[in-house]
């Protein structure tokens, strides 16, 4: 007879030798608030109960995604509201290395781009005229 167990944050009964990590409540619980779930369904799921939150729930492979044991949070980095969008980690993949190569490039590009614009933008009219002039040409 197989045993089945309910994932801690989808309620999904998936077989209980099927998962690979779990999770304290308080984190599944403020998972759910960033979900949107109301008060009344985070009272049902007993985020009121000081007693639950210690106890760790088993999560499927597919909420796994949401939940990252190495964020101090335990919310994934990539589903917190408080995420810095501007870092791009680009992926490599060995069966398509020029995507990486290329998309490394452009990255490189813009970089480089945004630097000289910054550049650009701390030099003033009145820094160019109180330079001295360039010397001449040997020759």
């Amino acid at each position: 007879m197989r045993l089945y167990n309910a994932c801690g944050l989808c309620l999904q009964l998936f077989p209980s030798d099927s998962y690979t990590i779990s999770a304290p409540h308080n984190v599944i619980i403020a998972q759910l608030k960033n979900f949107g779930l109301s008060e009344e369904e985070l009272k049902e799921r007993g985020s009121e109960s000081l007693a639950l939150w210690a106890n760790r729930l088993p999560i499927c492979v597919f909420c796994s995604q949401f939940l990252d044991p190495d964020e101090e949070s335990g919310i994934a980095l990539r589903v917190r509201k408080d995420r810095d969008t501007t870092k791009y980690q680009p992926f490599f993949d060995a069966a398509y290395p020029d995507t990486y190569t290329e998309t490394m490039r452009r990255r490189e590009a813009r970089a480089a781009a945004r630097r000289l614009k910054d550049d650009e933008s701390t030099v003033t009219h009145q820094t160019l005229t109180s330079l001295p002039p360039a010397p001449a040409p040997a020759g």
